[in-house]
C-alpha cells in the first residue's frame, strides 16, 4: 500500500504510480505461525474489558446543519491544504487493465465531499480515532499540537503509520495537507508486522482503543493471501483468534471497525478479516469494509469510477468506496516531508475520519447509527445496484459487488435522511409537513416573529438531530372574514331587513346605535366571530313596543350558536343593556364564549380536539343621531381569554384582547332610501399575553429528547386598521343591491401588509 513519489517533480507530466507500487500494495500482516506465542485459552482467558467511556462533543447542542452555504463550501474546497489533494496521476498498475496507461486528475477528499463538513466547522473535534499500524512519527508537522496516545511497543518502521494517520487527522494548522478529521485525537495501536504479530496482541490494541473511548478503529492491514472463501472461521472460536474475536465484539459495542479490502485487483473473494462480519453477523452493524477506486467527476458529481483494489465481493452489503490515492506525510523525508501514497491503506483512514466527523455532529447517535448514516448516504448514482439493504422501514440503499454502496458522501450523511419529524413532548413525533402551530387571527404574525431566531430540533429516520428555524414550522391562518367567507356572509345578509334597521336607527324608531349586523361587511369583529358563532337575541325588560322593541332601551340576552355548517360544541352567552336617550343610544354588555379548537384564531394541528378557549369581555357602544339622515357611532370591546394548551403549546398566560370602531351612517345620500356607511375600525387583536411553547432542544445518547419552554408574545407588532364602505339600495319592493369595499392596513395584523376587499350582491326576495 506504500508508494512514495515526489509530487513536485511530476507537475505537468502527472504523478506516476506503476508496477512497483502494485507489488507493495499489501502491507505485511500476520505471518504464518504467528499464533505460536499464544498459550492455551483455557489457562489464559481473554481479559475483562471495562465499560467504554461515553463520547463527548464540543458542540453546544446535539444537532447540526440542514443546509450548506455554497460560498463556505467553495472556500473550504479552495483552501490550500484541501486543494493539495488535487493530483494528476499517471496510472500503470500491473494486473489492472483499468488503471494502466491512463492519466486522471483527482482529489480524494472531494470525492468524499469532505469540504462540506469542513465548511461548517466540523473537524472531528472531541473524538478519538484509533489506528492499528506501525509507529507514527509524532514529530512530523502534521501532528503538531495534537493529543496523541499509543499502546504496544514502538516499531522501527514509521513510514506507513505516519502516512495513514496524516490522511485520517493531519492538522489544519501546520504543514502542507490536512486529514479528513483534522480536529480529532489519535490513538496508535503499534504493531510490528516485520517480526510477527499475535492475534492476542492485536486484541490488546482494540481493547486499549475501546478503553479510551475511540469511536473508530482504522485498520490498513490484512492476513496475506487469506480470503473469506478459503477461510475456516471456526478457528476464531478457540485460541488467540477467539481472543481477537472477543476484542472485536467488545469494540463494536461503542465503535466502528474499518478494514480495507486487499489490493489484489483480480480477487474474487474478500480478505479474511472483512469476512468476519459475514461469519459472525453480530459484528456487521459496526463494521465497514473499504475498497479503493478512482472516480471521474464533473461539477461535483461522480460520472463513473475505475477500480484500483479488489472489489467488495462478499462484503458488499457493508462496503464503501473511496479514492485511495492521496498526498500524505512521508516520514522517510523528514518531519516536513510528503509524498503520494496509494491503496486501500488510505481508504480506511478516510472512512474512519468520516465517522469522527459524524460523531462530532451527532454525539447522541450510537456507533452503529453513525455507520448506517455513512452507508445509506453513499453515492451510488453512477452504477445500477444489484441488491439493497433496508436500514429502517422504507429506507433502503442499493449496492453492487464491485463498489459496495458507493463512494463516501459526507455532504449527504450530514443532512437529514428519510422522513424528518418534530419531536413532541408526550406525543408521537410529527412530520415537518404538518405545522407545529397555525398562527394568525387575533395574534397576526406574532408567533412567527417571536420564533424567528428560535431553533427547534427535528429528527430524521436514522435518529439524526438537526436544528431548524422554528418559524419555518408554523403556518399563517387567513382572517375569517376574508375572501370566500366574506362573500358567503354578504350573501347571507337580509338586505331588506338591514335597510329597515338602519332607517329605524336614523329616524328615531329604534336605538341610535346602528346594529353591526345590519352591514354588508360587518365592521365589528368580536370574540364570538373567532368562535364561528352566530347570535340570537332574546329581549326582556324592554321599554318600547312593536317590531323595534329589541333595539330600544332595556336588557337583552344574547345566545350564540355554531354556524349552520359548523358542528362544533362552541357556544356563548351575552347580557346587554341598551339605553336610548333621544338622539343618543348607549349599549353595555358582558359576553362569555367558549371556542373549541383554537385560541382566538391560533390552532395546533393534530391537537384541535384538546384545545378550547374561554373568553370574557365587556363591550360598550355609543350612537348619536345627528339628523334623521345622519348618525355617528362608536363601539369597543375589551376581554380576557384563557384555556389549556395543546401540542407544542403548554399554556396561555394573561391573554387580553381589544377591538374598536367608529363610523357614520347616512340615508338617502345617493338614492332614495339608500343606506351608506363609512367605518374606521381596529378588528379584534390580542393586546397582551403569552403562550409557553415546549420545543425540542436536544437529544441525549440513547435518543431521549429534552424539551425547553419558550415564552412567545401573542400581541402583534402592528394591528390591522380598516376603512370600510357599505352601501345598500332598494331597487324595488323585493329587490335590492348591496356593495361593500374595505381597505386594510397591516392586514391580518401583519406589519406592512395591505388588502382590498370588495363584494357586490344583487338580492331578490321571492
Amino acid at each position: 500500500m506504500r508508494n512514495p513519489e515526489d509530487r513536485r517533480s511530476a507537475i505537468g507530466s502527472g504523478l506516476r504510480i506503476g508496477a512497483a507500487a502494485a507489488a507493495l500494495s499489501l502491507l505485511a500482516a500476520c505471518q504464518p505461525g504467528s499464533e505460536s506465542a499464544a498459550t492455551d485459552p483455557d489457562t489464559q482467558p481473554a481479559p475483562t474489558v471495562p465499560e467504554a467511556p461515553p463520547r463527548t462533543s464540543p458542540l453546544a447542542s446535539a444537532f447540526y446543519v440542514t443546509e450548506f452555504s455554497p460560498a463556505d463550501v467553495r472556500a473550504a474546497r479552495e483552501a490550500a491544504r484541501f486543494a493539495i489533494q488535487t493530483l494528476s496521476v499517471d496510472y500503470s498498475f500491473t494486473g489492472n487493465p483499468l488503471l494502466t496507461g491512463v492519466t486522471i486528475l483527482q482529489n480524494a477528499f472531494e470525492a468524499a465531499r469532505v469540504e462540506y463538513a469542513h465548511s461548517v466547522g466540523l473537524t472531528g473535534a472531541g473524538q478519538i480515532v484509533a489506528i492499528n499500524d506501525s509507529t507514527v512519527d509524532f514529530g512530523h508537522v502534521e501532528f503538531a499540537g495534537k493529543r496523541l496516545s499509543v499502546s504496544g511497543d514502538p516499531t522501527t518502521d514509521v513510514l506507513h503509520g505516519t502516512a495513514v494517520a496524516s490522511v485520517l487527522l493531519g492538522t489544519a494548522e501546520a504543514g502542507e495537507m490536512m486529514g479528513v478529521a483534522p480536529g480529532a485525537e489519535l490513538h496508535v495501536g503499534q504493531l510490528d508486522f516485520t517480526t510477527g504479530v499475535t492475534f492476542r496482541a492485536i486484541a490488546e490494541r482494540f481493547d486499549a482503543a475501546r478503553n479510551i473511548g475511540a469511536i473508530a478503529s482504522s485498520n490498513s492491514w490484512n492476513l496475506v493471501g487469506r480470503t473469506y472463501a478459503a477461510s475456516d472461521y471456526t478457528r476464531y472460536l478457540t485460541g488467540d483468534r477467539a481472543v481477537l474475536l472477543a476484542a472485536l465484539r467488545n469494540f463494536a459495542q461503542s465503535g466502528v471497525i474499518v478494514f480495507g479490502v486487499q489490493n489484489d485487483f483480480a480477487a474474487t473473494s474478500v480478505n479474511e478479516l472483512n469476512g468476519l462480519p459475514i461469519a459472525f453477523p453480530d459484528l456487521q452493524p459496526s463494521w465497514i469494509a473499504g475498497m479503493s477506486a478512482v472516480p471521474y467527476m464533473q461539477d461535483g458529481r461522480i460520472l463513473s469510477a475505475q477500480r484500483q483494489s479488489a472489489p467488495c465481493n462478499e462484503a458488499a452489503p457493508f462496503c464503501l468506496a473511496a479514492n485511495g490515492t492521496v498526498w500524505a506525510a512521508n516520514a522517510a523525508r523528514g518531519q516536513t516531508g510528503y509524498s503520494v501514497f496509494s491503496g486501500t491503506s488510505f481508504v480506511a483512514p478516510q472512512i474512519a475520519g468520516a465517522i469522527a466527523i459524524l460523531a462530532e455532529a451527532f454525539p447522541h447517535l450510537t456507533a452503529q447509527q453513525l455507520r448506517d448514516r455513512l452507508l445509506v448516504t453513499a453515492d451510488n448514482s453512477w452504477f445500477t445496484p444489484e441488491a439493497w439493504v433496508e436500514f429502517e422501514e422504507g429506507l433502503v440503499h442499493g449496492y453492487n459487488s464491485e463498489f459496495g454502496h458507493g463512494f463516501i458522501d459526507l455532504r449527504a450523511a450530514l443532512l437529514p435522511i428519510g422522513q424528518v419529524a418534530v419531536p413532541l413532548e408526550g406525543a408521537a413525533a410529527q412530520p415537518i409537513t404538518v405545522p407545529i402551530v397555525v398562527s394568525g387571527g387575533a395574534s397576526g404574525d406574532a408567533i412567527t416573529r417571536a420564533l424567528a431566531a428560535q431553533g427547534i430540533m427535528v429528527t430524521d429516520t436514522l435518529g439524526g438531530a438537526f436544528t431548524a428555524p422554528a418559524a419555518g414550522l408554523t403556518a399563517q391562518l387567513p382572517r375569517i372574514e376574508d375572501t370566500a367567507d366574506q362573500l358567503y356572509r354578504a350573501m347571507e345578509l337580509d338586505q331588506q331587513a338591514a335597510l329597515v334597521a338602519r332607517h329605524a336607527a336614523l329616524s328615531g324608531a329604534a336605538s341610535a346605535l346602528v346594529p353591526g349586523a345590519a352591514e354588508l361587511m360587518p365592521a365589528h369583529s368580536g370574540a364570538a366571530d373567532f368562535a364561528q358563532l352566530d347570535p340570537v337575541d332574546i329581549p326582556f325588560a324592554l321599554a318600547g313596543d312593536g317590531p323595534n322593541a329589541a333595539t330600544r332601551s332595556g336588557w337583552v340576552m344574547r345566545a350564540y350558536a355554531p354556524r349552520s355548517d359548523d358542528d362544533s360544541a362552541s357556544t356563548g352567552l351575552a347580557l346587554l343593556h341598551r339605553r336610548d336617550t333621544g338622539p343618543v343610544g348607549l349599549e353595555f354588555g358582558l359576553e362569555m364564549t367558549r371556542a373549541e379548537g383554537s385560541m382566538l384564531g391560533i390552532y395546533v394541528p393534530g391537537a384541535v380536539e384538546q384545545m378550547h378557549t374561554d373568553t370574557l369581555s365587556v363591550g360598550a357602544g355609543l350612537g348619536w343621531r345627528v339628523t334623521p339622515n345622519l348618525g355617528l357611532r362608536a363601539r369597543a370591546e375589551w376581554g380576557i381569554a384563557d384555556g389549556p394548551g395543546a401540542g407544542v403549546i403548554d399554556d396561555f398566560d394573561a391573554v387580553r384582547f381589544t377591538t374598536y370602531e367608529i363610523g357614520l351612517d347616512t340615508r338617502g345620500l345617493l338614492a332614495r332610501d339608500d343606506a351608506l356607511s363609512l367605518s374606521l375600525r381596529a378588528p379584534l387583536a390580542i393586546a397582551s399575553g403569552t403562550a409557553d411553547l415546549r420545543l425540542a432542544t436536544g437529544i441525549a445518547p440513547g435518543g431521549a429528547v429534552s424539551f425547553g419552554t419558550v415564552p412567545v408574545g401573542l400581541a402583534p407588532e402592528d394591528r390591522q386598521i380598516d376603512l370600510a364602505v357599505d352601501y345598500l339600495a332598494p331597487l324595488g319592493a323585493a329587490t335590492s343591491l348591496g356593495f361593500g369595499l374595505r381597505h386594510s392596513w397591516n392586514h391580518g395584523h401583519i406589519a406592512g401588509e395591505t388588502a382590498l376587499n370588495a363584494v357586490a350582491v344583487l338580492q331578490h326576495r321571492f
